[in-house]
């Protein structure tokens, strides 16, 4: 094992160590925005959250868990966040949480509001409604629930039952199948995880199953449970092209296909999308009778500006031209903060998922978006004419 290697996974074992308490963060609402460039426009908001409370202490994090920022809004009046935001800090230290919305502009942020308020008293429960004003009128309504026990505990992931079959890739990678079998079941599901994740939700598993479907799950090479087997695990679902995991696609469909089912449904989180998509427009696989996608990365969306998605939609040109590898986003051989925070809400094993921060690379840049282009050519074609499609 790597020195490196050794660090990173002494420093998450750590984690398992402190008392954690967190806080869940929703907007309701932000109005009162005063208007930009002598009235002509809305502001670009954004706002950050800010728990003022004890951090672990000697826990090698690449961003603070104490920290979250709804991101900025464009040009937006009345603008609204659809998610939840979360802060994390030694159980029973936070007794104020600071918001600040600033208005993102390129030379300097400017500050709108600015306040500080408790913490929700009562454990587990949500307190809605809280009102913050700042200067001329600016005015922030969030809920807030503060709690220190997770959604889903070691013992509720554990109770899924599921059985784990390892294949051994010609490259001599591994990857890695978790499934659960009923002799009287007749349908399936094969679940595509999303970019550096893994399958860790016992209520999806107990909606298929209840419905009469054997269900599985891959982790290809390199992902989820099989970071673990990376010199490297900073490289964990790095990938040059997607073409990389038809293989251990093909093993497990193989492994799936020694039952006999009358139906089989793919079942796509994410860059799990692009997985699919790529195998599936690759081998027109018949196998499969329908695919479910839950939040598909068919678009790089909102990546901190048009600048940046034009980078990274781009960089693979770069890559092209020089025959080079490189680090758009280092995991600066730290742990990452937002694996943490979805490890404290779903406490899964740490060998199975790490929870240390990745590179974002070129060739996982330029290998996604040429799987997003060829969707994107190819979609009249493949939806619904050859397979029926959910989008969630």
């Amino acid at each position: 094992m790597s020195d490196l290697r050794e660090f990173l996974f002494n420093e998450q074992a750590k984690v398992t160590d402190v008392d954690w308490e967190y806080i869940i963060v929703g907007i309701q609402s932000l109005e009162n925005l005063p208007k930009e460039f002598l009235g002509s426009n809305n502001p670009d908001p954004f706002v950050d959250v800010e728990v003022v409370a004890e951090e672990p202490n000697g826990i090698a994090f690449d961003h603070p868990t104490t920290t979250f920022r709804f991101p900025t809004r464009k040009n937006q009046e009345h603008p609204t966040w659809y998610r939840l935001g979360m802060v994390a800090y030694v159980k029973g230290t936070a007794k104020l949480i600071k918001f600040t919305v600033k208005d993102d502009n390129l030379l300097k942020d400017k500050t709108l509001l600015e306040a500080k308020v408790t913490v929700p008293e009562r454990i587990g429960t949500w307190k809605n409604d809280i009102l913050i004003k700042g200067e001329n009128n600016v005015t922030l309504v969030v809920r807030m629930k503060r709690d220190v026990e997770p959604v889903e505990s070691s013992a509720d992931l554990e109770s899924m039952g599921l059985s784990e079959k390892l294949f051994t890739l010609s490259s001599d990678q591994k990857a890695s199948l978790v499934y659960k079998q009923d002799s009287g079941f007749r349908q399936a599901v094969m679940y595509f995880p999303g970019y550096r994740d893994s399958f860790r939700h016992p209520h999806v598993l107990e909606m298929f199953t209840s419905l009469g479907f054997d269900f599985y799950s891959i982790d290809c090479h390199g992902c989820g449970r099989c970071v673990k087997f990376l010199e490297e695990p900073q490289y964990g679902h790095d990938v040059k092209d997607m073409d990389d995991y038809i293989e251990d696609l093909e093993k497990a469909l193989n492994f799936m296909k020694t039952k006999e089912y009358d139906s089989v449904l793919a079942y796509c989180h994410s860059t799990g999308a692009l997985v699919f998509l790529n195998y599936y427009m690759k081998r027109r696989e018949e196998f499969f009778s329908g695919v479910i996608f839950n939040g598909p990365f068919l678009d790089w969306g909102y990546v901190r500006g048009n600048l940046m998605e034009f980078v990274l939609e781009n960089v693979g040109v770069l890559g092209n031209l020089t025959g080079k590898e490189f680090i758009l986003q280092s995991g600066e051989e730290k742990l990452s903060m937002w694996q943490t925070m979805r490890w404290i809400l779903y406490r899964h094993s740490l060998v199975q998922k790490p929870i240390i921060s990745g590179h974002l690379t070129s060739d996982f840049a330029a290998a996604a978006t040429r799987v997003q282009r060829k969707v994107m050519r190819e979609q009249k074609a493949i939806f619904p004419a050859e397979i029926p499609g959910l989008v969630l």
